[in-house]
């Protein structure tokens, strides 16, 4: 019985010793697929607006992907207040007849960036995903039509850009001359039902 003692932990000791090589090589093989996707992702949380990228930094990516790959195309949807384009990125091969589609947003509140990078990380990683095979990306290329538009209130977020505490959330049409930061509409309280007969032009929520 004590001689087989050794052995058995010689035994476990083998098995951990392989058992952290396979980890290790997991885990280089992860610290790989990291440094290659890092060009573009990096720039979604290295950017000048407290970490997150500017409206001209997230126009260039897009306008880059369109480029690059055939299946996302870009249309021109409308014209904000100040005169900037807002635009749809509109991901999905072309079909026979046609795909259902879905819409994603972003920017309603121009205080809230994350949306925008979460908005382009999903894009980034569903284009790159298809044009190496992988099934998921591919079924979504290939069954349906997305329109993406990342910023739905590009005046705002460029507003934010500036130094201080970019907390604008509105539109910049001028409702409030009294006080600019809080001019403008709230988009995501615009929409065509509940009207109410009146609010406040200073109103954060209006």
């Amino acid at each position: 019985a004590q001689a087989m003692r050794p052995r058995k932990r010689c035994h476990g000791q083998r098995r951990r010793r392989g058992t952290v090589s396979k980890v290790g090589l997991v885990l280089q093989a992860l610290a790989g697929r990291a440094v290659a996707a890092s060009a573009w992702e990096d720039s979604l949380d290295h950017g000048p607006i407290s970490g997150f990228p500017s409206h001209e930094q997230c126009t260039k990516l897009l306008d880059s992907w369109v480029q690059k790959y055939k299946d996302l195309t870009k249309q021109r949807i409308g014209t904000s207040y100040e005169g900037r384009p807002i635009n749809a990125y509109v991901l999905g091969s072309p079909a026979s007849s046609p795909k259902p589609e879905l819409l994603l947003t972003a920017e309603l509140h121009a205080r809230e960036p994350a949306g925008v990078t979460v908005l382009l990380y999903w894009l980034g990683k569903t284009l790159e995903g298809n044009a190496a095979g992988d099934p998921a990306a591919s079924f979504i290329v290939a069954a349906r039509s997305v329109w993406l538009v990342p910023f739905a209130n590009p005046d705002g977020y460029v507003a934010n850009e500036k130094p201080g505490d970019r907390m604008i959330r509105k539109n910049r049409r001028p409702t409030c001359p009294q006080n600019p930061l809080r001019s403008g509409v709230d988009l995501n309280r615009n929409w065509g039902v509940h009207w109410v007969k009146a609010h406040s032009a200073c109103d954060e929520e209006e």
